[in-house]
């Protein structure tokens, strides 16, 4: 598999591949140089009156400690981050082009309009990511590949 060149050993009851550069596995199957599947991620966070500041701190470190560990931009992966109490808010959407520093800039300043706080309507946020707003190829969904919710 790509490349790679695998030899039979111990009577054909075995194998070991040599693998070309760039590439790593049993069969060669895993390209380092785009280790990745990649896919769309929207974060989805509440922020109802029943959330505390310490509890939103600690959600917005683990979307930017996430983010990190991906390429991203368009046909990488990309990332979209929803607020929602009563209203669900985005505060980026999946197009929106940052580099490594402004996306992180932009999840710690993440806050809810005062209007839209109130008791939690997990079910408006989901309805909201999945088919009002943010699926959509006019906000930067790659409708190509997977979108998951955190």
């Amino acid at each position: 598999m790509n490349e790679g060149k695998c030899h039979l050993q111990n009577g054909g009851k075995e194998f070991n591949c040599t693998c070309a550069d760039g590439y790593l596995g049993d069969n060669c199957q895993i390209d380092m140089c785009s280790p990745y599947k990649i896919a769309d991620i929207v974060f989805i966070i509440d922020v109802s009156v029943s959330q505390n500041e310490t509890t939103f701190a600690e959600q917005k470190n683990f979307v930017k400690y996430f983010i990190a560990q991906f390429p991203f931009g368009p046909d990488r992966f990309q990332f979209s981050l929803v607020l929602y109490a009563s209203e669900p808010h985005a505060v980026f959407h999946l197009n929106t082009t940052y580099d490594n520093y402004t996306i992180i800039d932009a999840v710690d300043n993440a806050s809810i309009p005062d209007n839209k706080r109130g008791a939690t309507f997990t079910g408006k946020a989901l309805a909201f990511v999945k088919g009002k707003y943010l699926l959509r190829p006019t906000v930067g969904a790659q409708t190509w590949t997977d979108t998951l919710f955190f």
